[in-house]
């Protein structure tokens, strides 16, 4: 009979090599997982010209700031935001009781001065032919002359009175200046319209232009004609547009250069039209780089979002694609500049046949 140890050491023995048996080799990818292809990209710096963008909105060509010269109660307005008026159109309509008491004051003070003009000539009239016939002295006749003179000068201030009394009135009722529409509303019938304080602001809008702040790091890369891109989120599109004017004073604190964009065009499909002053909207621009300064432009497909995280697959000498968070300059077109993150000579994924987990193992294609 067997010994008892015996058997406990043949049945431990048995167990061992079964297990050695079942083994796999190591391997850092967790078992089962797939190579996925991948193409791949091998990351480059070059002096390519920089890209940033900067926050901006749409304005019409011309906001006018509807106001009046005169002190008087706003009777009537005729527009409410939002309406659209048409050059000449009536926008407020003041209290003209006082003026037109005015004119008729002015009136009748030009009548007045109509009726002793009248008489003056007449006596100078008079007092010439007494001269002439040598029955009046030449001090009554130079008297006489300066009557009527006086006459003369007092129509003359009379008829000025009128018209302006007759100005003033015209104040009293407010044109639109522009064909566009009514943005700003200040005040409402029954307020006092002081001068020069806003009632209305009318915004053209048949004309659109992008306007933004530039940093004076930036700006002075900046030339006037050159040509920009602005998306448009609200519309869903990319515009082409002019860089027109570059303000050469800085708002302060900010030290920030307001430029202006115009001759919007759509790009792509994309038919350009919704556009409305106010939209936010982003400029893209592309300056010339500074010295030997060198820049990394990578594709915009090769991105990967994670919530509010971008990043893209990099991929490790041992083939290990690796989640790489990146941050970003502006977008171009189809590329973006990759400010930190990447550098040159590493290799990222630029498109995958299979899903793609971190630590996974890839084969260039």
């Amino acid at each position: 009979m067997t010994p008892p140890i015996l058997r406990v050491l043949a049945a431990a023995s048995l167990l061992l090599g079964a297990c050695g048996n079942d083994a796999s080799p190591t391997s850092d990818a967790p078992a089962g997982q797939q190579i996925v292809p991948v193409t791949v990209m091998t990351v480059e710096a070059s002096a390519a010209s920089a890209l940033y963008a900067f926050p901006a909105q749409v304005e019409g060509d011309r906001r006018v700031v509807v106001s009046t010269t005169l002190m008087a109660r706003i009777d009537r307005i005729a527009v409410q935001e939002g309406d659209r008026v048409a050059e000449g159109d009536v926008l407020v309509e003041l209290d003209q009781s006082a003026l037109r008491a005015e004119k008729a004051r002015a009136e009748a003070m030009r009548q007045q001065a109509k009726t002793a003009l009248t008489a003056a000539r007449n006596q100078f009239d008079r007092f010439t032919a007494l001269r002439e016939r040598g029955s009046a002295t030449e001090r009554e006749l130079e008297e006489v002359r300066t009557m009527h003179e006086q006459a003369q000068a007092a129509l003359a201030a009379a008829e000025s009175a009128v018209a302006a009394v007759a100005q003033q009135l015209t104040y009293a009722v407010i044109t639109s200046p522009v064909t566009g529409h009514a943005v700003a509303r200040y005040a409402d019938p029954g307020t006092m319209a002081q001068p020069g304080q806003p009632i209305l602001e009318v915004e053209t809008t048949s004309d659109l232009r992008v306007v933004a702040l530039v940093p004076e790091s930036q700006v002075s890369q900046l030339s006037e004609g050159d040509t920009v891109f602005v998306d448009m989120d609200a519309v869903g599109a990319r515009f082409q547009g002019r860089l027109a004017t570059i303000n050469q004073a800085a708002s302060a604190p900010a030290r920030q250069y307001r430029v202006e964009v115009d001759r919007l065009e759509p790009l792509g499909d994309g038919s350009g039209g919704g556009l409305k002053p106010g939209m936010y909207a982003r400029l893209h621009v592309s300056v010339r780089p500074v010295g030997d300064e060198e820049r990394i432009i990578i594709p915009a497909g090769a991105l990967v979002t994670r919530g509010q995280l971008t990043g893209v697959w990099a991929v490790s000498d041992s083939n290990r694609a690796r989640l790489r968070w990146v941050r970003l300059g502006a977008r171009r077109g189809d590329e973006v500049e990759v400010l930190s993150g990447l550098r040159a000579g590493e290799r990222i994924v630029l498109s995958a046949r299979g899903r793609i987990t971190d630590g996974q193992e890839v084969r260039e294609q």
